[in-house]
Formats: structure tokens, C-alpha cells, sequence
């Protein structure tokens, strides 16, 4: 499965948030059709370009999907096997693209493919094809990249060499590869200074502070590191 990006990640947050709020016990694909509408990725722009208001969508979602009756979702993510369907597509999207990680314009076309009862009303609703839709999603990043300053598109790859890095150090639970320091990865990640590696960094910083697998000298380096850098950058 591709990775996700920052806002995807966003996305099924929100979805968990709006199922509770259902008092529904799984996350299905109207819920992330509404986490879509919450977070600001250009799967959002893609709907609200056709229209879509996430107090109407989520009116119809209540009405289609009545109140259950969970008080609460599980930590661990419980969602339907047509949601868990939704991100595979999703993630096939992503790859045919040529897109480095599956992002919220993936996830819009997961749930339009995949075509969930209450998802397809809804967004029939809009009054458009659903291949209106598709072809939208699928231009949606191509226009991103191109609006996006060329300083941006050249860190791009740069950007993505981190996140890779990042997500490597987490799957490792914590223990950065090819034998690199915390310190060394803490400073390029740092003097990468991109704002959408602030989530994965914080997972990474998390593990090695709340984790084992560093001892307590360890520790104390990588957070007077951090400090050094925070006081630097207030000068």
C-alpha cells in the first residue's frame, strides 16, 4: 500500500471523528467522503468546486445513516470492509498516477469508484457525472503542481527523501537506518524545514522519548538538540 500523505492521514482522522459523532461503530465511506470536506487537500477543492457543503453532506449522511448506537470508537481503527476497500483503490490511483504517495484526490476517487449506496447519493446530489468527478480528481495535483512556486517543485524530491526516511525510522520503532544518529536525522529534518514533515516528525521524536529503545543519555542528547535548534532560530 502506497504511503499517505499528511492530509490523508487528516482525512481518516476526521472520518473516525464524524463516525463518533454518528455514534456509528466503524468508519464506512460517507465518513470519509466527510472527513474529505475537512481537510485541506485538493480533494476538498475538487468538491467544493462542484458545489458540495459539508453541513449539507453531512445532513444527508445523518439522514441516510441514522444515529447508532456506539458511545465510542476503538483506539485501534475499525472501519467497513467497502472503507477498507475505498483506500485500496485509492492507493491503486495513487500508483497509476505516478504519484508518490496516495493523497486526498485518491481517496475522492476510492469512494467514487467503489460507488457505497449512501456515498453515491450524495454526491449525485451535486448534480454532475460521477466521471465529471474522476476527471477533476485525477487533474486536481497535476494543476497543484504547476500553481506551486518552482523553488517548491525543486525541494519537492528533497522533501520526500525525508519523508521517506521518517516513515523508515517508525517502521524500525524509532531506530534510524544505515546506521545514522537520532541527532543526524532530528538536524536534516530540521534544516529540511518543510511544515507538512511536522506529523511524521513528531511520531519519530515521540518514539524516541516514550519508547526502549534508547537509553536515558540517548535521550537527553536528542532533546537538548532539539532545544539548541529552538533557541538558535529565536535569535
Amino acid at each position: 500500500m502506497n504511503r499517505y500523505d499528511d492530509q490523508a492521514r487528516l482525512t481518516f482522522h476526521y472520518a473516525r471523528e464524524e463516525a463518533n459523532a454518528l455514534r456509528h461503530a466503524q468508519v464506512g465511506p460517507e465518513h470519509l467522503l466527510l472527513g474529505l470536506l475537512r481537510a485541506e487537500g485538493t480533494g476538498r477543492d475538487v468538491l467544493l468546486g462542484l458545489g458540495a457543503d459539508l453541513a449539507g453532506m453531512r445532513q444527508q449522511v445523518r439522514e441516510l445513516s441514522p444515529p447508532g448506537e456506539a458511545t465510542s470508537l476503538n483506539d485501534v481503527p475499525n472501519i467497513t470492509p467497502l472503507a477498507r476497500r475505498v483506500m485500496e483503490v485509492a492507493s491503486q490511483e495513487a500508483r497509476t498516477l505516478g504519484a508518490p504517495v496516495t493523497s486526498t484526490p485518491h481517496i475522492l476517487l476510492g469512494i467514487v469508484q467503489v460507488g457505497q449506496p449512501v456515498t453515491r447519493h450524495i454526491l449525485a446530489s451535486l448534480g454532475v457525472a460521477s466521471q465529471v468527478i474522476v476527471d477533476r480528481a485525477r487533474a486536481a495535483p497535476l494543476a497543484a503542481q504547476a500553481e506551486m512556486p518552482m523553488e517548491d517543485q525543486e525541494r519537492r524530491p528533497q522533501v520526500e527523501a525525508l519523508r521517506h526516511l521518517l516513515e523508515e525510522t517508525l517502521s524500525r520503532d524509532g531506530t534510524p537506518p544505515a546506521g545514522m544518529t537520532e541527532d543526524e536525522v532530528a538536524a536534516l529534518v530540521i534544516e529540511g524545514g518543510d511544515p507538512s514533515l511536522i506529523a511524521l516528525f513528531e511520531d519519530v521524536v515521540y518514539r524516541w522519548v516514550a519508547g526502549d529503545s534508547l537509553s536515558e543519555n540517548r535521550k537527553h542528547a536528542v532533546l537538548l538538540h532539539l532545544v539548541n535548534h529552538a533557541l538558535r532560530r529565536r535569535d
